[in-house]
């Protein structure tokens, strides 16, 4: 064990930029992901790979790991059985992960965590892909203070900001509030766009003129090339943004809150998972909106359908 090398697991689309923020920064890295070619830039520059969670966990000792996965299944598939990543980690250690998942399912990882005498910091990311890679993005907290404090210099390193806002499980529920208004913001716009579009006016002149009023928002602002351009290369892929609806609608469900515009947009999404848009950008609603509404215009008039180019 050489007790002064950090975790990171799950390298994915903006997991291995965060990772290789903290290369830059000097911090030497033991990593795992499912797919070992993720980790390969990593090794070049010195990282090394564990062929299991658990190798990961017996390297670190009582250090830090970081996850960032796509959910609370692979999270919990990362962290716990015989070759998870508790099984591997010294008492003192800290797991901070990095995903979105849940409250309640924060709130079990870490009574997993601690039933093994490693403490735990939920502290899921806000911000895109390209922040990652400059070390800007933001962390929504939920920890204990002396906890956060330890592992606050990693994190700072990684983020532009680190919100503290409670105790585990806070972390969790401000970055579903969060994303609640951003998807819902794409949602809408992607109908409002499809609604010019269908009204004959040009959709560029149309993305200008809200953006001069009311209807200006970071996520028009952000996703506006992507719609226009119908390149949607994912920076966060629908399937995700799909995922992370029907975590609100269950925490809505949960504290008796109402949610109408998350469960209309969570059916929106729904659809373009179904027309295959799930690798894709979740901007790529937009496209599955552009085709919806030809297909119903098709049908009311009588025309032969066919596919949307």
């Amino acid at each position: 064990m050489t007790g002064n090398q950090v975790g990171f697991l799950g390298l994915g689309q903006i997991g291995r930029p965060l990772a290789e923020v903290l290369q830059s920064r000097g911090v030497r890295l033991v990593v795992y992901d499912r797919t070992p070619s993720h980790a390969r830039s990593l090794a070049r520059e010195g990282a090394e790979i564990a062929a299991t969670p658990r190798e990961v966990g017996e390297t670190i000792g009582s250090g830090i790991a970081f996850l960032c996965l796509s959910d609370y299944p692979a999270s919990r598939a990362v962290t716990s059985g015989p070759t998870g990543l508790l099984r591997g980690m010294s008492r003192g250690g800290t797991v901070v992960n990095l995903s979105t998942i849940a409250p309640e399912e924060a709130r079990r990882l870490a009574a997993d965590a601690a039933s093994q005498g490693v403490r735990y910091v939920d502290s899921p990311i806000g911000g895109s892909i390209d922040a990652a890679a400059r070390g800007e993005v933001l962390f929504y907290v939920g920890a204990d203070q002396r906890v956060l404090d330890a592992v606050r210099k990693h994190l700072g390193w990684m983020s532009r900001e680190i919100i503290h806002l409670g105790p585990v499980g806070s972390g969790s529920a401000m970055k579903l509030v969060n994303n609640f208004l951003t998807i819902a913001t794409v949602a809408m716009d992607a109908e409002a766009l499809a609604l010019a579009e269908g009204l004959g006016l040009d959709l560029e002149r149309s993305v200008e003129v809200l953006l001069k009023g009311g209807g200006r928002s970071q996520m028009l602002l952000n996703k506006k090339d992507l719609m226009l351009q119908r390149d949607y290369q994912p920076r966060f892929r629908l399937a995700l943004s799909l995922k992370d609806l029907r975590l609100v609608e269950s925490m809505a469900r949960e504290s008796d809150r109402s949610v109408t515009i998350a469960s209309a947009a969570r059916k929106l999404m729904e659809g373009a998972m179904r027309q295959g848009f799930g690798e894709k950008d979740f901007s790529a609603v937009f496209e599955f909106v552009r085709r919806n509404d030809r297909r119903v215009s098709r049908k009311r008039s009588g025309r032969p359908s066919s596919r949307d180019s």
